[in-house]
């Protein structure tokens, strides 16, 4: 059982705000990415906010899909936050503090894999 925290390797060198619209997110996953079930609706980010609420982020597939790249993009910071995980395509970093992201990939059959896990910070304005 490891004794230190995360894989911090992939870290933004990057800040990111609280409220901001339109950070683009990328991680990079390793494997192949051509055959997730539903092509794009099989790609998705497991997030862990500062306050320890989990929620699903949906995410697409950078090509060529044997990159094993998936990105997002954080949109529409009005939505409420209890609707945060329930609708696709809309979420941002709403609280400051760290934030946990991991890959979620679905293939067909029983497969699914996650990714290691990347921090971001999102800063409070002027931080």
């Amino acid at each position: 059982m490891p004794t230190s925290g995360p894989d911090r390797s992939q870290e933004t060198d990057f800040k990111v705000y609280a409220g901001d619209v339109g950070t683009i997110i990328r991680i990079l996953t390793d494997i192949d990415l051509t055959d997730t079930t539903g092509g794009d609706t099989g790609v998705n980010i497991l997030v862990q906010k500062p306050d320890g609420t989990i929620c699903t982020w949906a995410a697409l597939r950078e090509a060529p899909y044997t990159g094993g790249v998936i990105y997002t993009q954080t949109t529409d910071a009005t939505i409420s936050d209890d609707q945060t995980s329930e609708v696709a395509g809309y979420f941002y970093f709403e609280q400051t503090g760290e934030y946990l992201l991991q890959a979620y990939t679905l293939f067909s059959g029983p497969r699914h894999f996650r990714g290691e896990t990347v921090a971001v910070t999102a800063h409070a304005l002027f931080d």
